[in-house]
């Protein structure tokens, strides 16, 4: 349960980070949300979007970069994550590398049906089933920024 709080905080932090990020782009936030649903309900030019965030620090704890990016799919045998969410786009953040990976939801559930590499009992003591995408193979397919971890992290 202590990592799990602690993925919690990490998360929570990051979608902090990305709304500060989107504000300085004319972004409104409207909403951090806490169901499977999105992160982050956003306005623009009078357009709303949902987002769902994923905060990455594997590779700075693990100091090996894999350059992998693990997307959930379902949890304890049900549809999570990018399968889960009702989300219009899907974030991935690395606060230690200070990029962010943006795409469409549907584009992601193409790219992991068609090249992503499936895993079983992954995090949360093995509830979790997802897909793991190299990053820099498949870079194109995402639209990338640098983003500072601002003073949110500490």
């Amino acid at each position: 349960m202590k990592k799990f709080n602690s993925d919690l905080n990490q998360g929570e932090l990051g979608e902090k980070v990305i709304a500060q990020f989107l504000e300085t782009k004319g972004f409104t936030i409207l909403e951090f949300n806490k169901t499977m649903d999105f992160d982050l309900k956003v306005e623009r030019s009078g357009v709303t979007t949902t987002i769902e965030i994923k905060t990455d620090r594997w590779e700075y704890f693990k100091d090996t970069i894999t350059n992998n990016m693990f997307i959930e799919t379902n949890c304890n045998g049900k549809l999570s994550g990018v399968m889960g969410t009702k989300a219009d786009y899907f974030i991935y953040y690395y606060p230690d590398f200070e990029i962010m990976y943006l795409i469409s939801i549907e584009d992601i559930r193409k790219l992991i049906s068609e090249v992503g590499v499936l895993k079983t009992m992954a995090g949360d003591g093995g509830r979790v089933t997802g897909y793991v995408i190299n990053r820099r193979i498949h870079k194109d397919k995402f639209m990338t920024y640098k983003i500072k971890k601002s003073e949110v992290w500490s």
